[in-house]
This record gives structure tokens, C-alpha cells and sequence, in this order.
């Protein structure tokens, strides 16, 4: 039975930085939900399912799927982002179902972990938050401002959540501080031992 950790929070509070560091000081395996995502969505019965959603307007020349144009329509648009989620999500849950289940040790990064479902395979579960300043600086080289604004109006279910984790980090003091943080959580989880 494998041991899985979800790391979820808002966009660029640092899930990848605390899950790589789970992942290379802990010896766990590393499951990205975006990742996963992106790879779903290229699926040709998948690719079809979004541009009956979508429309062409989102695939490139060479008829590839252009996340960011889908990223512009889903954050602006809660009733696509809802019909995208219920396309994606389930495909999604059985391909972590099968990634976890050959794993002794699991850190799986998901903003969306409760809004998916996907922290009833967990565990433990761990938020990580920053504030807004350490967010915009975090993600200026990916986003611009707005973008960023936008995407955290869209995710407050997801920072309302913070409350259901067992362990929340604050990522707003360095990589040091937040080193010893982690620690600290992977010390606590040994102690207390699966749930």
C-alpha cells in the first residue's frame, strides 16, 4: 500500500518547490496533476472532446491543443471551466489511481486536490500559501499581473481549503525556511504513520 502525500495551493505558492523537495530528500515518487493533464488532453479522444468544448479557436496551426488559449477561456469563464473539469478530471483520477497503486511512497502535486476529489487518495495532505507579493513575484516571468490576478480570483475555493489540510507550510521566507518546514511536516508524518 503506498504512502501519498497531496501538496495543494494557490498558483505560485511553491507546491513544486515542496514537493521536489518530498520527492529528492524523502525518496518519494513525484505525480504532477498538470503534468498528468497536459498529457490527457493530446489523447486523440480527448483532443476531440475539447474542441467540441472549445472550438478550433484553441488549437494551434498543426492542430495541437494551445493550453494557454484554454487557460484564457477557463479563468475567465467559471461555466467552461466547470464542463472542462467534468471532461478531465475523471480520465485524470484513473490514471493517478494507476500511477499510485505500484508506488511505496507518493508526493502528488494538485491545486485542485479536494475541488478534484483526489485527497481521499491521500494520506496526508499539505497546503502551501504565500502571500500575494511573494505569488506575483514567484510567477512574473510566466504571467503577466492580470493573469495572475485572474487565476487567484479563480482559485479562493482552493485557498479556502487551506483549513482541511494537515499540515499548512507558508512559503514567504526562502527556500531555507521552507526547507525546514518540510522537514519538520515529514518528521510529523513519520511519527504519527499512515492513516
Amino acid at each position: 500500500m503506498s504512502l501519498v502525500l497531496g501538496v495543494f495551493g494557490p498558483i505560485g505558492a511553491g507546491k513544486t518547490t515542496v514537493s521536489l523537495l518530498i520527492q529528492k530528500k524523502y525518496d518519494y515518487f513525484y505525480l504532477n496533476a498538470d503534468t498528468l493533464g497536459h498529457q490527457i488532453i493530446e489523447l486523440p479522444l480527448m483532443k476531440k472532446k475539447m474542441v467540441d468544448l472549445f472550438g478550433l479557436s484553441v488549437c494551434t496551426e498543426t492542430g495541437e491543443i494551445d493550453r494557454k488559449k484554454v487557460r484564457q477561456v477557463v479563468f475567465n469563464d467559471s461555466t467552461y471551466k466547470n464542463k472542462l473539469e467534468s471532461i478531465l478530471w475523471p480520465k485524470m483520477t484513473n490514471e493517478i489511481k494507476k500511477k499510485i497503486k505500484n508506488q511505496n511512497k507518493v508526493v502528488f502535486e494538485a491545486a485542485v486536490l479536494f475541488s478534484a476529489g483526489w485527497n481521499q487518495l491521500c494520506d496526508f495532505t499539505i497546503y502551501v500559501g504565500a502571500s500575494p507579493a511573494t505569488i506575483h513575484t514567484h510567477c512574473q516571468t510566466k504571467f503577466t499581473k492580470t493573469e495572475v490576478e485572474r487565476v487567484l480570483y479563480s482559485q479562493q475555493t482552493i485557498i479556502e481549503q487551506r483549513e482541511l489540510a494537515d499540515f499548512q507550510l507558508t512559503n514567504d521566507e526562502g527556500i531555507e525556511v521552507l526547507d525546514l518546514a518540510v522537514m519538520q511536516v515529514m518528521e510529523s508524518i513519520q511519527k504519527r504513520g499512515m492513516k
